[in-house]
């Protein structure tokens, strides 16, 4: 498969993900949309395997995920209200209790799908609510506090603009007043993080039967690039509202996300594809012939 096809279904895997799951979008429709047309072409790179390995511990570890999260919401939290992430959970939760039962014609989606679910709750939901038994509701507070509020402090006092931050609030002095920046959960990128670490591991599982050296380093600069990526985000936004005022913050909230995010992953797969996949030869993990990665 060319280079060219592989980073159309990148992106639209990608940021069709990213519009499912965070609450900022209210296009899901066409994140749906995005998703299946990406997976419509990678599953044409895929040759089934032609066998399913069965475990008998995933149906249990799948009822102690989602036993676990409804225990977190209604005995911890007080609370019946299930967010974002534990629909993530639980969904990994159905798809370890359903995997053994999957035809074989689907191996190849639900193999991507418990990859994925699974890292996410790993690198996001799980932290998140360990984060939470220790310090309470200020958790992801404390996550945007670290990661993004006093960065973003810092890159405006750069700039010349008399900046500071409280957890997830930004304050600092625009042209029309102060201007108070509250970022959320779904808007401080730590969804696109966990969104590109899950899907770039799966894809390379699933596709790939191993994760060798440069694939690492290609891993570990796509995560460094996603954060830099999201806090030129907020940056610009916060710059938007600076010059321009409200309205404009808005907007720039509204749109440059997608924008950003999606030039990010064009470039980055890209680049990816020409420097650590293309002529190289991997094992497809289904398939007992060795092919490359740009012509598989």
């Amino acid at each position: 498969m060319n280079v060219l096809k592989l980073v159309i279904f990148m992106v639209l895997l990608f940021e069709g993900l990213r519009i499912i799951l965070l609450s900022s979008y209210h296009t899901k429709t066409i994140g749906v949309i995005m998703v299946l047309l990406g997976y419509f072409i990678l599953r044409k790179t895929i040759p089934p395997k032609g066998e399913i390995k069965k475990n008998r511990l995933l149906p249990i570890a799948g009822l102690l995920v989602i036993s676990s999260d409804i225990a977190y919401n209604v005995f911890l939290k007080k609370s019946f209200e299930f967010l974002g992430l534990d629909w993530m959970t639980i969904i990994f939760g159905l798809s370890l209790i359903a995997y053994n039962l999957i035809p074989l014609r689907f191996e190849r989606e639900a193999r991507f799908l418990v990859i994925f679910t699974g890292i996410f709750f790993l690198s996001l939901s799980m932290p998140i609510g360990l984060l939470t038994l220790k310090v309470g509701s200020k958790a992801a507070a404390l996550y945007m506090q670290e990661f993004i509020t006093r960065p973003l402090t810092i890159l405006l006092n750069l700039s010349g603009i008399p900046a500071y931050s409280i957890y997830n609030w930004v304050y600092y002095a625009g042209r029309e007043g102060t201007i108070q920046l509250g970022i959320g959960i779904s808007c401080s990128g730590a969804y696109s993080f966990a969104i590109f670490f899950s899907a770039f591991v799966s894809f390379v599982q699933v596709k790939y039967d191993r994760f060798d050296g440069k694939i690492r380093y290609l891993l570990i600069a796509g995560l460094l690039g996603t954060y830099l990526a999201n806090l030129l985000r907020v940056y610009l936004i916060a710059l938007a509202g600076f010059y321009y005022g409200r309205d404009a913050l808005i907007y720039a909230h509204q749109h440059f996300g997608w924008i950003i995010f999606m030039l990010w992953v064009i470039f980055f797969w890209y680049f990816g594809f020409k420097i650590f996949f293309e002529g190289k030869k991997l094992k497809v993990i289904f398939g007992s012939d060795e092919t490359n990665a740009n012509e598989s």
